[in-house]
């Protein structure tokens, strides 16, 4: 403050506010220096507030959305309200609401914030919103309920209600060439299919793609359409290209309109949106009418629960019991498993060769702490995915294995979410045991491929598993013990290992025996080789 001022003594209390604003948007997610940032953000308010500035709602809004990425949800509900109010914004107010945090101290807590999203549901379902700008929203509301591994097809189709009629002059079109649709007689011309996604790049979603757009452009049968939507273009998004023989059409973050009718120009027979729930603008697109047929596939492993998505794509390799009550769409299952093992073909994992000697890995593990002597459990996925039936794992594989370290991973560009895991675990941990935790910082996309040769077991998060990741393992020569349930999002190694046909040897049927395969393996070299 003492630079600014006296760089300018003319500048106003709007001025500085601003100023402190966006220094805190400077070191927070440029640098990723959250507590500066949070000091730049709180100067911003006070500053506003002094000075009696009206509707000074950016500060509030900011230091809400960097609590909500640290985890620090509790505090980050009444700052993001706080902003919504200013605003008039019932878009953020809504998911201000339905708000979920990123770790669970226990079972209880979890029921706790579930009753919290149930309650609030109901209340917003009472009231007249306006959302004019869905896909400028800050998130899909319901993206994080996902995780909790229970069948909330019934909760997620009430939101997307609440979100047609809110958003409803937005989201209400129909392509031209609908109304009027009739198929194609075989063999007439090529059938034609969008797929619209933020993740058209090197992401988990396309690496799922990159095997069905193989397939049917080796058919001859279909002209595909890619809409990109997020800002960058890299080597992903050109094998997606290129083996689809695909039209590539990049839209950064257009606004809804735009993209409704840039795809409605394409006039699909078919648009595919891979991963409705992790985007607003695929959220918000999904219910128009862009195509006669409109379904989703498992990049966010949930239903859509909206009216205008017609079926949801499956595997038999992931299928469900009871699978149908799962989702709101007509739920389409294909024969054999994920196409998702083509993408390593066309783009080998990338682990060093060296990540697969005893010199290379004692490198690794020395640049990261790890013993180079201890037998390494490593969960890999994504750190909210760590539930808190997870501890007592820990904690017996720990007692289970004197020569064991446990492995986790942060965030990107936080370690905050990363330290209420570690508070949590705690409380069932002892500090001999705390101390065989290993966790590793944010990983450049090498460091991270290499991190697989260093690792001696690979743990499935649960209730929601790997996909991605547990390919990767495979690729790496590294053993996943896995622990199913009855949904998608906790059956994609299952589906895996039961094709490679170590069902037996690696897929669990409860915490204790999860417990217990997971032992088997790091006790015995051999076993694992």
């Amino acid at each position: 403050e003492r630079a600014i001022l006296a760089r300018d003594p003319r500048l106003s209390a709007g001025d500085l506010a601003h100023t402190y604003n966006n220094l805190g948007l400077l070191v927070w997610q440029r640098l990723g220096q959250h507590e500066r940032g949070e000091a730049a953000f709180r100067s911003s308010i006070r500053t506003a507030e002094a000075a009696s500035i009206p509707n000074f709602f950016y500060a509030y809004k900011n230091l809400g959305q960097l609590y909500e990425k640290n985890g620090r949800t509790t505090e980050a509900i009444p700052l993001l309200e706080r902003a919504a109010a200013m605003m008039n914004d019932d878009g953020l107010k809504l998911y201000a609401a339905l708000l979920l945090p990123y770790v669970y101290q226990n079972a209880s807590d979890m029921e706790h914030w579930r009753r919290r999203f149930e309650d609030n549901v109901a209340k917003f379902e009472r009231m007249n919103l306006r959302i004019p700008q869905p896909e400028r929203m800050d998130g899909v509301p319901q993206y994080y309920l996902s995780y909790h591994g229970r069948n909330d097809s019934r909760i997620i189709a009430r939101i997307a209600r609440i979100m047609r009629r809110a958003a409803k002059t937005a989201v209400t079109f129909t392509a031209p060439h609908v109304p009027s649709y009739a198929p194609p007689p075989p063999g007439s011309r090529a059938i034609r299919v969008g797929f619209v996604s933020h993740y058209l790049s090197t992401h988990a979603v396309s690496k799922m793609l990159a095997g069905l757009l193989d397939h049917l452009a080796k058919t001859g049968r279909f002209e595909i359409f890619l809409f990109h939507l997020g800002r960058g273009v890299d080597e992903g998004s050109r094998v997606l290209e290129r083996v689809g023989k695909a039209s590539f059409v990049h839209l950064p973050r257009p606004q809804l309109s735009k993209l409704q009718s840039s795809v409605s120009s394409a006039r699909l027979d078919v648009l595919v949106l891979p991963e409705v729930g992790m985007d607003p603008h695929a959220y918000a697109l999904a219910m128009g009418r862009l195509a006669p047929v409109q379904l989703a596939m498992h990049g966010h492993a949930s239903t859509t629960g909206i009216d205008s998505i017609d079926y949801y794509v499956s595997y038999e390799g992931f299928s469900e019991p009871e699978a149908q009550e799962h989702y709101t769409e007509r739920l389409v299952v294909l024969p054999g498993l994920t196409p998702l093992p083509l993408w390593y073909k066309l783009q080998p994992f990338p682990m060093r060769p060296e990540m697969r000697t005893a010199e290379g890995r004692a490198a690794f593990r020395r640049r990261f702490g790890m013993p180079a002597d201890a037998t390494a459990y490593a969960c890999l996925q994504t750190i909210f995915k760590v539930d808190p039936r997870f501890d007592d794992v820990a904690a017996q594989i720990l007692e289970g294995d004197a020569r064991a370290v446990i492995v986790l991973k942060e965030l990107p560009m936080t370690d905050q979410v990363g330290q209420l895991v570690r508070q949590r675990m705690r409380r069932r941990l002892s500090s001999e045991q705390m101390a065989r935790l290993v966790y590793l910082p944010p990983l450049s996309d090498q460091d991270y491929a290499d991190s697989y040769g260093a690792m001696d077991i690979l743990l499935d998060s649960f209730p929601f598993g790997g996909h991605t990741t547990t390919m990767d393992a495979i690729s790496a020569g590294v053993p996943v013990v896995t622990l199913p349930t009855e949904l998608m999002s906790g059956r994609c190694t299952l589906g895996l290992l039961r094709y490679l046909g170590l069902e037996k040897e690696l897929v669990a049927s409860s915490l204790s025996d999860y417990v217990s395969k997971a032992l088997l393996l790091g006790r015995d070299a051999a076993r694992r080789a």
